[in-house]
């Protein structure tokens, strides 16, 4: 009988088996920043203030308010339905708010050219990479490292245009290896961050661009609603830059966040 032995987490390769799990992941990682821009507006203050007003009026139009003294206790309890059939249509109003643009981010991530043959695309530079991080049996992160010679090309592929065969090869054979790298993809299960796997992640990326001397630097769009992965950058020596794009109706900013060799050498040298 196999003796029990405990979970690992470790860092790997993608391989060909993990295109599906790997292509939900990658959806998941951009839908993930509706869910915080929508509990960012759930409990705003303003949110909350429409919220009160709107719930005691409907409870005065209804005749609820001012609960009935001989009521007791029950005539507060009858005050819920007012209150939580105020909330539903507001959380629906936020959702539609901030869906659209997150929809199409994520639409624009699954079209890129990466996309198209994942393994081939990221054996174009020795600098790049497609790295799965599992523990046992299940990924709960990813990261994608793109020093190609286009890595800088952010464009995804027009909706309706198709390849043919030769235009596909010409997309995915083109050898080279760029100045400048970009982490094209990053997600990690939200309930392991809190062990650091980010960071993992994250080192496991920059040692892997880096160790083509021929880049110079490293560039990650991040969304403003990602606190944990932002920590994570500034605590390699990424430095906030320009806007990357706005989400939702508070035009809440991805930011490119970039790293120089020159810093990270002088940040290993200490």
């Amino acid at each position: 009988m196999a003796e029990n032995t405990p979970e690992r987490a470790w860092i790997r390769n993608y391989a060909a088996g993990d295109e599906k799990e790997v292509r939900f992941m990658l959806g998941q990682s951009q839908m993930e920043n509706l869910a915080f821009a929508n509990n960012r507006l759930y409990f705003h203050p303003v949110t909350m203030a429409i919220w009160l007003a709107t719930s005691a009026a409907f409870a005065q139009w209804m005749g609820w308010l001012p609960p009935k003294p001989e009521h007791g206790l029950f005539g507060y309890v009858s005050l819920l339905p007012a209150v939580f059939s105020c909330a539903v249509p507001m959380m629906f109003f936020i959702d539609w708010c901030n869906r659209s643009s997150v929809e199409a981010r994520t639409e624009n991530t699954l079209r890129r050219p990466d996309m198209l043959d994942i393994p081939t695309y990221y054996a174009r530079s020795p600098a790049s990479g497609f790295f799965i991080l599992q523990w046992g049996d299940k990924i709960i992160g990813l990261a994608a490292v793109d020093a190609s010679y286009n890595s800088t090309n952010d464009t995804p592929l027009t909706k309706g245009v198709k390849l043919d065969a030769q235009q596909t090869k010409d997309l995915l054979t083109g050898k080279g290896t760029s100045k400048v790298v970009t982490i094209r993809h990053f997600f990690s299960e939200e309930g392991y961050r809190s062990a650091g796997i980010e960071e993992d992640l994250i080192q496991n990326a920059i040692r892997k661009a880096f160790s083509d001397a021929k880049v110079q630097t490293i560039r990650v769009s991040v969304s403003p609603l990602k606190r944990t992965f932002i920590k994570c950058l500034r605590k390699s020596h990424f430095v906030e830059g320009e806007s990357d794009g706005k989400l939702g109706p508070f035009g809440w900013e991805w930011r490119w966040y970039t790293l120089d060799r020159e810093k990270w050498e002088a940040a290993a040298a200490r």
